[in-house]
């Protein structure tokens, strides 16, 4: 028997000065190079020494820490951060650390069971992390840090679904709360219309504490509802506006519109087309401009004879692209101071064309009232209307008077008259001219 492991000795002696290598099992002439020890087998395993281990930060039952040792722990011991389970076990010279293994991974991950210290170690449990979190990044700068190089690419970074049998109302959302208590008071997501896969709304919510409230809504089309689920416009509100600053209209997609001048207003140009600012008194409907000349000096007409009222000429434009009506209220005096009747018309004319006329007269003399009174040199005013509609143009408007029977004066000043308190005006002729925009 002595003979037998002096055998043995002298063998593994002469293996380990000549190669240091030991193949063990199968194929025992083909080691590997590189190895010390090599294990071959199609059947059979390594097993490792079995100790029961009764924590990480002691060593027994070795009698000291030994870095690379390695053994298979069979105990359940100890607590808390150094409790050991039944696991591969090596030594790093101060203590025992498990191998990393499906149960033990769980418990390495930083992640704790929802309102505990404990290490969640199941993927069903609600869980938490006190540290931030970074996907795609190994420097998360908040609690949760996505980043990836994406470039132009159109993939998303972030992807909330619903993963619910599409239908009608379906909701995804995502809620925000600036206070620590109770269910989200915002909420943005998406709202399913219907059965198809991209079908659906995107929202903006509300909460006081019941369901949500939809306070904006943006449908596939584009279209922007405020108070509104189905936008009809690219921007529909259901409730009042305040504009603080200017409002901008016309313009396009890269250029801002018109904001108008002080004291325009908005000016609708029908279904397709956008609004304008205008003037008010350009507007369909209203007055453009009021106008009014009067006589200067007088002038006598002849019998026959036709002449211009001095004074009463005006000349008015309507704008390019307009059409306007001009309405004209005319007020003349004929007469002389020589106890006869006369008679005549004035005329008004347009660009030196008779457009409207009246007759006027004068009676030589009325009975009075009273015994051996006579009224003399009564004048019978006229008072005439027209209305012409003009398209872009200027024109020159004047009024003539022609003397049909009688000599007559025009603009005349009544110095002559009993009781005249110096009223010059009183006679004389008179045009107004109202102008009006057309649609």
């Amino acid at each position: 028997m002595k003979k037998t492991f002096a055998l043995i000795a002298v063998i593994l002696g002469t293996i380990s000065s000549t190669t240091a290598q030991i193949k063990v099992g199968s194929n025992p002439t083909s080691i590997n190079s590189n190895s010390v020890l090599e294990l071959e087998s199609a059947s059979k395993g390594l097993l490792m020494p079995r100790v029961s281990l009764t924590s990480t930060s002691s060593f027994a039952p070795l009698t000291a820490h030994v870095a690379g040792m390695t053994v298979y722990n069979t105990a359940t011991a100890g607590t808390g951060a150094t409790a050991v389970v039944p696991g591969y076990y090596y030594n790093d010279g101060a203590q025992w650390v498990q191998t990393l293994n499906q149960a033990t991974a769980l418990k390495l991950e930083p992640w704790y069971n929802v309102a505990t210290t404990s290490p969640a170690t199941s993927n069903t449990q609600n869980i938490y992390q006190l540290g931030n979190v970074g996907i795609g990044t190994p420097a998360p700068g908040v609690l949760l840090d996505v980043a990836k190089n994406n470039g132009v690419s159109e993939d998303a970074l972030l992807r909330i679904r619903n993963t619910s049998p599409v239908a009608t109302g379906n909701t995804a959302f995502i809620g925000f709360n600036s206070y620590n208590g109770g269910g989200a008071t915002w909420g943005i997501g998406s709202t399913q219309n219907g059965t198809g896969t991209v079908d659906s709304n995107f929202d903006i919510l509300y909460s006081s504490g019941g369901s949500y409230l939809k306070r904006m809504t943006i449908i596939p089309n584009g279209n922007v509802g405020i108070g509104t689920v189905t936008p009809q416009k690219t921007l529909h509100v259901v409730g009042d506006l305040q504009v603080t600053k200017e409002l901008n209209v016309g313009g396009n997609a890269s250029t801002a519109g018109s904001a108008g001048t002080t004291g325009q207003i908005l000016m609708s140009a029908g279904s397709g087309v956008a609004p304008s600012w205008q003037n008010f008194n350009t507007v369909s409907g209203t007055i453009a401009s009021t106008n009014y000349v009067q006589g200067t000096t007088a002038v006598t007409v002849n019998t026959g004879d036709t002449a211009d009222v001095p004074g009463v000429t005006i000349t008015l434009t309507v704008p390019a692209g307009r059409q306007q009506t001009f309405l004209f209220n005319i007020l003349g005096y004929a007469l002389q101071f020589n106890g006869s009747t006369t008679q005549g018309v004035f005329s008004l004319l347009q660009n030196g064309v008779k457009i409207s006329s009246a007759y006027a007269s004068k009676a030589g003399s009325f009975p009075g009232s009273g015994s051996g009174t006579t009224l003399v040199n009564m004048p019978v005013p006229v008072t005439f209307l027209k209305s012409v509609s003009l398209s872009a143009g200027t024109y020159t408007f004047k009024v003539q008077y022609t003397a049909w029977a009688g000599n007559a004066t025009v603009n005349y000043v009544p110095l002559t008259y009993g009781g005249y308190n110096g009223d010059t005006e009183s006679m004389l002729t008179k045009m107004q001219v109202l102008v009006y925009n057309n649609p």
